[in-house]
């Protein structure tokens, strides 16, 4: 299985049909109820969250620039990128935007390696998009890699025993809720290890 990550997916559709968006640390705000939340942001501004209020975020940076999400338009440019990677691989399934996962079970007669492969998903893939590629016998293992692949260009491979890999991980890379991440730290458990090394009783 191989996964693909495109970070800061909504601000990076922005700048895409408006690339003077990308000369200034921005974020891309979206409304609840009678909040305006942050839906996304520039790399640079890390005391950021998703779902900060905007208030909040204001009263760190009072000069960033606002930019009001276009949902529907995340999803049209999120279905092309899905549309595109299906002449890659037949088997393309989209969890959430960037966040996609192909199928890599009989390609080894059409890509040589996996590194070819590879090389095909991202050349599907508009270059205004960051791409990071990681490949693992389940969907778990290949979004971690993913998580964990080299940031010039590479991708990253997970196989066989993993169990040294995964004891130093945080737990926040789990894919369960907020709450059930603050139920973790809350009985001190802040690692993959600490959880693998439990009975599936307990946990």
């Amino acid at each position: 299985m191989l996964c693909v990550l495109l970070p800061q997916f909504p601000l990076n559709c922005e700048i895409s049909r408006n690339p003077q968006i990308k000369e200034r640390a921005s974020v891309v705000i979206q409304q609840s109820g009678s909040q305006d939340l942050v839906l996304d942001y520039s790399p640079g501004l890390t005391d950021l969250v998703q779902g900060m209020e905007l208030q909040g975020t204001l009263s760190r940076h009072d000069d960033i620039q606002i930019v009001h999400a276009d949902v529907p338009y995340y999803w049209y440019s999120f279905n092309r990128i899905l549309d595109a990677l299906e002449n890659v691989s037949p088997v393309v399934e989209g969890k959430g935007l960037g966040e996609v996962y192909l199928g890599m079970d009989g390609m080894q007669s059409i890509y040589s390696c996996d590194g070819d492969f590879v090389k095909a998903v991202r050349q599907a893939i508009p270059e205004s998009f960051v791409t990071h590629v990681g490949i693992g016998q389940s969907k778990f293992l290949a979004y971690l890699a993913a998580r964990q692949c080299p940031r010039d260009g590479g991708f990253r491979v997970l196989e066989g025993d993993v169990s040294s890999f995964l004891k130093d991980l945080p737990c926040d890379l789990l894919p369960v809720s907020a709450r059930s991440r603050k139920i973790l730290r809350e009985f001190g458990i802040q690692t993959l290890g600490q959880i693998t090394a439990l009975p599936l009783g307990p946990v």
